[in-house]
């Protein structure tokens, strides 16, 4: 995954972690947090200010969705049933 810069189109970041197609990205409220969940069966979270993965995790099934909850540190994604991860530091 790649981060922009949109006014100038530059690319800022690249986030590697996804060994297929990433479907759904949300960010946290305050904008700290990015999750991604991919075909590769993982949801990945990664810190925006400091461009690296902060955690993964491994589910049953491809991953086609994902919300960031405004609590800023629950997300939900889903393939073929729901999953749950709070971030906890």
């Amino acid at each position: 995954m790649r981060i922009w810069q949109v006014d100038t189109g530059a690319e800022r970041h690249r986030l590697d972690g996804h060994t297929g197609v990433v479907k759904a990205l949300a960010v946290h409220p305050a904008g700290s947090w990015l999750s991604s969940a991919g075909q590769n069966y993982t949801l990945r979270i990664w810190d925006i200010g400091n461009p690296e993965e902060r955690f993964a995790i491994r589910v049953d099934s491809p991953l086609r969705v994902c919300v960031a909850l405004p609590d800023g540190l629950t997300f939900v994604t889903a393939g073929d049933r729901p999953y749950l991860m709070k971030v906890v530091s």
